[in-house]
């Protein structure tokens, strides 16, 4: 703030103070001359101490040290609360919930968040959902046919080559065809998405994404990133049988997030025989990530006055920034009561209203987010 006013010194006893104008006296700010209010200002006051200036870096570090010292201790205190505090929902027993562990080598978290239903309402848009379900799709087909349901039907796909045309625009021309057996419910969508991803606008949105994403990549990174939904999809199957109640899980969760529809987990949904494939000493809590727990809250409707134009994409730029920011203790935390302890805390705009000592760490990511998908 400015300070309209007058500075006054005294250089005998070495001290400094501010003097309000008058109200009538004509230097006042052109504001305060439009109002018959009187200005009123801070309290300033500043006395020069030669005895603790003699060693004022001294006088800084001690001042930081202690600074560093409270600091310490509110992390600390902060970790005690992470490890100890109660999720506020449970999770379900009647759905397959997995460990950390069983994850571990998946390269994309996409597909967990499809099992574990904490995607958003639009998911159907993102581009990696799309691919995940097209893939998850023919490999069942592929490797599955004996658990096809007896509603299912073939789906002819075609594969495109996509150039340029020379005026700036792209256009597609057959290249081969197969057919795909495919669960009735999921064959509308798997239409939808087989023939978007190979339509020219989606080769120069997907050229984008992968011009975008090669920035700083080696050329095997970038294959690597590319091959990365049919890598994760094929480790799915190596471990899930088509029948298993894990495999009806992720089916169902994959046909609710293609038609809009809340997740199992999000519906208080069940899955026969979930709790034989659960694994065991699982914390008890509903989420796993934190962007579980965003996307859920966001898709509440008793949560609508927190809803913004695009939150699948808010939630999901967050969780990638703090993907090595947050400790998995620290997501279970935050996702499992979301807006208490995240949106009442890391993000409050004014840190001095935040009891959190993480907020200075974790806010900078609500404002980028806020700033590109709000």
């Amino acid at each position: 703030m400015g300070f309209n006013g007058t500075l006054v010194l005294d250089l005998t006893k070495n001290t400094a103070r501010i003097v309000s104008l008058s109200p009538d006296s004509p230097k006042r700010s052109p504001v305060a001359s439009r109002t018959s209010a009187p200005e009123y200002l801070p309290q300033f006051e500043a006395t020069w101490d030669a005895t603790e200036s003699v060693d004022f870096r001294g006088a800084m570090a001690a001042q930081k040290a202690v600074g560093s010292e409270d600091m310490q201790a509110a992390l600390k205190v902060h970790d005690d609360v992470v490890k100890n505090a109660p999720p506020k929902q449970l999770a379900s027993k009647d759905l397959v919930r997995k460990s950390r562990a069983y994850w571990v080598d998946y390269q994309k978290d996409m597909l967990r968040e499809v099992f574990d239903g904490g995607f958003g309402s639009n998911i159907d848009e993102n581009l990696l959902f799309k691919e995940l379900f097209c893939t998850y799709v023919d490999m069942f087909s592929a490797k599955c046919p004996a658990d096809l349901p007896a509603k299912h039907e073939t789906v002819v796909v075609t594969r495109y080559h996509t150039h340029r045309d020379g005026n700036g625009g792209v256009s597609s021309v057959p290249e081969k065809s197969w057919t795909v057996e495919v669960d009735s419910r999921l064959a509308p969508k798997y239409r939808q998405f087989a023939n978007s991803l190979g339509s020219p606008s989606a080769a120069q949105g997907l050229g984008g994404a992968l011009g975008a994403m090669s920035s700083g990549l080696s050329p095997r990174e970038l294959v690597n990133e590319m091959l990365a939904p049919a890598r994760d999809m094929e480790r799915f199957f190596a471990t899930e049988t088509g029948h298993s109640a894990a495999m009806r899980q992720l089916t169902e969760n994959f046909l609710r997030g293609a038609t809009g529809e809340p997740s199992l987990q999000q519906a208080d949904g069940k899955i026969d025989g979930a709790a034989a494939e659960t694994d065991k000493d699982l914390p008890p809590g509903r989420f796993a990530r934190f962007v579980d727990g965003a996307n859920a809250f966001y898709r509440d409707p008793a949560n609508a006055q927190y809803k913004g134009r695009d939150d699948t994409a808010f939630c999901q730029g967050l969780a990638i920034r703090y993907q090595f920011k947050l400790t998995p203790d620290e997501e279970y935390y935050y996702a499992n009561d979301f807006k208490a302890r995240f949106i009442d805390q890391i993000m409050q705009p004014h840190w001095e209203l935040c009891t959190d000592p993480e907020w200075a760490i974790l806010h900078p990511a609500v404002e980028e987010c806020i700033a590109k998908f709000r």
